[in-house]
């Protein structure tokens, strides 16, 4: 587990609380040090008013599907009212890491768009979204150089920071082009098979 926390590259003042190995999964728990919050709009003191565990998908590693889990908290800001704040491997609201999408759309150019189900199987992720992933990226002219350079490998994606590989200005840019608010209702059934369905809300939406 010592090679994995290497891997992870955690930012401070996040931490790893928990590790738990569950067959091909492994679930990591991150913490966070006793600093103040600040509001994520204006960028002042804010106190916490509530929290809520969140879980994201993360890159495969050790021949494992890696998930994050970690108590968000909504911050009341004076100025601004409540917010929910931003970590920093994800963008709000998301249930992906961000280097588990930069990972997957690499993967979707690496594997061409007829063989999605092969690697749906490979990564072990529903093919609708790997489509979707692939595509929304595809539409980011700006960022197409920097993600293009990018390795394919998924140790290359393994730090839980987008910033390890990219400039903050490039996540910034990817962050922007997903925080397009979608209604709640938006939520979707998708097939897994054999009628097995998965409830997936869109990336972006409130949930």
């Amino acid at each position: 587990m010592k090679e994995l926390l290497h891997e992870l590259q955690i930012p401070y003042p996040w931490n790893v609380q928990h590790i738990q190995h569950r067959q091909k999964k492994i679930v990591v728990e991150l913490g966070r040090a006793s600093v103040p919050y600040d509001c994520p709009k204006c960028g002042k003191n804010a106190s916490v008013y509530d929290t809520k565990a969140r879980t994201w998908r993360h890159t495969n590693l050790m021949n494992c599907r890696i998930e994050l889990i970690a108590d968000i908290p909504r911050v009341e800001c004076s100025t601004c009212g409540m917010h929910t704040i931003v970590v920093p491997w994800a963008y709000l609201r998301s249930r992906n890491s961000i280097m588990f999408e930069l990972w997957v759309y690499k993967n979707y150019l690496f594997w061409g768009g007829d063989n999605i189900q092969q690697l749906s199987k490979w990564i072990d992720y529903h093919p609708p979204s790997i489509e979707r992933i692939g595509k929304h990226y595809q539409r980011q002219e700006c960022l197409k150089e920097l993600i293009d350079d990018l390795w394919v490998d998924s140790q290359f994606f393994a730090s839980v920071d987008p910033e390890s590989i990219l400039p903050t200005s490039a996540v910034e840019q990817i962050r922007e082009s997903k925080s397009v608010q979608r209604s709640p209702s938006q939520k979707k059934r998708i097939s897994l098979g054999r009628g097995r369905y998965e409830e997936e809300y869109d990336d972006d939406c409130m949930f």
